[in-house]
């Protein structure tokens, strides 16, 4: 059953996502939107970013995008071809969790979250585990 109160994607990007390619998609977002914090599952916590130097760079990252009163979740693990989000729906235009994914180089395809057939093809070939 579908949530309404959440509207998610995977995108798939041609290569696994290192340091450098996840730099450059913090650095985007810094520039795209107003805010950017880091979860610290550690601390039960986030941490403002204000440059992609001040990320913890664990194998597991998550990340909440701040724009006005929007945000949406970002959650990559590195080395890894994907990138999940998550975030409310909006009325009015795309959703903050779909048009934080769209310009990001060596994107391949946005999955949304609900389309089961095509995400267990993506499970069936080793993309997502």
């Amino acid at each position: 059953m579908t949530n309404p109160f959440s509207l998610g994607f995977v995108a798939v990007f041609r290569e696994a996502l290192d340091q450098e390619r996840l730099t450059g998609f913090v650095r985007a977002w810094l520039e795209r939107y107003e805010g950017l914090e880091q979860v610290m599952e550690r601390d039960v916590a986030t941490m403002r970013i204000g440059s992609p130097d001040e990320v913890r760079w664990d194998k597991h990252l998550q990340f909440r995008i701040l724009n006005g009163d929007e945000f949406a979740w970002v959650y990559v693990s590195r080395e890894s071809r994907i990138i999940e989000t998550t975030g409310m729906p909006s009325p009015d235009d795309a959703s903050l969790s779909l048009t934080l994914l769209v310009d990001l180089p060596g994107l391949q395809e946005i999955v949304t979250d609900q389309d089961e057939k095509r995400l267990e093809q993506l499970e069936a070939e080793g993309v997502i585990s």
